[in-house]
């Protein structure tokens, strides 16, 4: 009957750097998938109810967990693969050649299978 509530701290947000608060979300969502990832290699499965109360939106998440019956050797090794995963901590901006680049890269792609969405600034 173990249950894990997440939420996102507003005093630990860096206003200087992320006035929106956006990079704390994503970075708690980060934290969530390697939750589920580490999880599933000992044995958990996890089920994640996003912004389970919509009157806090600090509430991110609130997951359970379920015994497998069985841990496949592909799920030890994506646990593993967190401890050598790096972060680039630049902003978000398109590489200056995009014009160029962005018909390559979706050339370079099953569109069956990857789906690219390019935001506006």
């Amino acid at each position: 009957d173990a249950a894990l509530e997440l939420f996102v701290d507003p005093s630990r947000i860096v206003s200087s750097t992320d006035s929106s608060g956006r990079e704390a979300v994503l970075s708690c969502g980060a934290a969530l998938d390697h939750l589920v990832v580490a999880m599933a290699a000992v044995g958990w499965d996890t089920h994640v109810d996003p912004f389970p109360n919509p009157n806090n939106l600090d509430h991110l998440a609130s997951a359970d967990f379920t015994p497998m019956a069985y841990v496949g050797r592909a799920r030890r090794d994506r646990a593993e693969a967190i401890a050598v995963r790096r972060t680039d901590r630049r902003p978000f901006r398109a590489p200056h050649d995009w014009p160029s680049l962005q018909p390559l890269l979706r050339n370079s792609v099953d569109q069956n299978l990857v789906g690219i969405e390019v935001l506006s600034d």
